[in-house]
């Protein structure tokens, strides 16, 4: 399961990057954003299962 939650995180965050590129203005700003989301959200599960571990 964490496995594919990194695997996610990481096609996500390639996809946003590549995109953030073609965007201006604040619609690049959003789409810049949503990887460091999605990396905290798979940050904050790892340690809860460490802490349930």
């Amino acid at each position: 399961m964490l496995a594919v939650l990194i695997g996610t995180a990481v096609i996500v965050g390639l996809i946003c990057y590549l995109l953030y590129f073609r965007l201006e203005g604040m619609p690049s700003y959003w789409d810049g954003m949503v990887p460091l989301i999605m990396d905290a959200l798979v940050v904050a599960v790892f340690l809860g299962v460490m802490a349930g571990s």
